[in-house]
């Protein structure tokens, strides 16, 4: 009976899912955490904390974005004052 065939691939199909969702995961989870970071670094240099710089090393956009935000530098400063 064709309806007894179908039923040996359930499992199959279940585990493929769980490992998609797996993958799906730490695709997220490793695209999220420099984002991340990156947002409590730059919380930091809006609260005034101008010597925080990023640790973020990758050759990606978030690796471009986060060494694009290293270089901010206010030149005015200095000795903690505001020229």
């Amino acid at each position: 009976m064709a309806s007894g065939a179908g039923a040996g691939g359930l499992p199959i199909i279940l585990l493929l899912a769980l490992v998609a969702a797996g993958l799906c995961w730490l695709f997220a989870s490793r695209l999220a955490s420099p984002v991340r970071e990156l947002a409590k670094k730059m919380g930091a240099f809006g609260r005034g904390e101008m010597a925080v710089r990023s640790s973020i090393r990758r050759k990606d956009e978030i690796g471009g974005l986060a060494r694009s935000f290293n270089p901010v530098e206010l030149p005015a400063v200095s000795g903690g004052a505001l020229r």
